[in-house]
C-alpha cells in the first residue's frame, strides 16, 4: 500500500515537475521579448488560448465522429492507435525513436 502510495505520489511529482521546468525554461525569452519592446498583452493572450481551446474541441469532437474514440493523450495511447489503423507496411515505413525504435 505505501509503495502504491509513494509511486503515485511520484508520477504526479514528476509531471508536475516537467510543467515547473517548461515555465522555468521560458523566462528568458519572455524577458528577451519584453526588453525588445514587445510586452505579453494580457487580454490578447487570454482571447488567443480560448480560441485555441475552442479550435481543439472542436477537432477533437470531429476525431471522435471519425475515429470513433477520443484523442489519444499519450504517446503510448497514440502509438496503440496508429498500430491499429496502419497496416504492417505503413508501420514498418513509420518514423521510430532513436532509442527504442517504436513509433513517433
Amino acid at each position: 500500500m505505501l509503495v502504491e502510495q509513494w509511486l503515485r505520489w511520484w508520477g504526479c511529482f514528476r509531471a508536475r515537475a516537467r510543467a515547473y521546468r517548461l515555465q522555468r525554461n521560458a523566462i528568458p525569452a519572455v524577458i528577451s521579448v519584453e526588453l525588445a519592446g514587445m510586452p505579453l498583452d494580457p487580454e490578447e493572450h487570454r482571447r488567443q488560448t480560448q480560441r485555441w481551446q475552442r479550435e481543439y474541441a472542436e477537432a477533437a469532437h470531429e476525431f471522435k465522429e471519425a475515429a470513433g474514440q477520443p484523442v489519444p493523450i499519450s504517446q503510448n495511447a497514440t502509438r496503440a492507435y496508429l498500430k491499429q489503423l496502419l497496416s504492417p507496411a505503413e508501420q514498418e515505413a513509420w518514423p521510430k525513436t532513436e532509442k527504442t525504435k517504436v513509433l513517433r
